[in-house]
């Protein structure tokens, strides 16, 4: 079994990760009726989890680089498997409230303006690690991290606004 998760890339990773988020978005399209600025929201929320899941797997990678545990390093191997398969889950979960808010929320206000910036760090996270998966280095690796806690901080600024 191991052996299998060793070797998944990120199309099959997508196929194990879809299942369980097609019952998310069924529950999400099909729990009480509310407002679609509530439902957009919720969609948001999703999304957030599978970021949370993806930028999990730098701190599995601190943890690996200071204990050497055997274990911790096995499951590390395996959840990097899924780091692709979570970003574009989530960006699939994050595409109706990218597409709907602006329709609710004038480009002036400050909760539009920090999530058109959020969703510009968010483009440049997505552009350094597909230039990491295309030709990986330490530097492109560097810019990858910057650019997720960048996001991450941006984001944090979005949800408080």
């Amino acid at each position: 079994m191991l052996r299998f998760l060793f070797r998944l890339n990120v199309v099959p990773s997508l196929v194990i990760l879809f299942v369980p988020t097609i019952f998310l978005t069924a529950f999400l399209l099909l729990k009480q009726p509310s407002s679609i600025n509530t439902r957009l929201v919720d969609f948001a929320s999703a999304s957030g989890y599978y970021f949370l899941l993806a930028f999990l797997l730098y701190p599995l990678l601190l943890g690996v680089k200071h204990s050497r545990r055997r274990m911790l390093v096995t499951f590390t191997r395996i959840y990097i498997r899924f780091h692709i398969a979570t970003a574009i889950l989530g960006t699939v979960l994050l595409l109706p409230h990218v597409v709907g808010m602006p329709f609710y929320y004038a480009v002036t206000n400050p909760k539009a303006l920090s999530g058109l910036l959020a969703v510009c760090s968010f483009l440049a996270v997505w552009v350094s690690g597909y230039l990491r998966k295309k030709r990986s280095s330490g530097k492109r690796r560097r810019y990858h991290r910057y650019t997720a806690f960048l996001f991450i901080v941006i984001l944090f600024v979005h949800l408080v606004v």
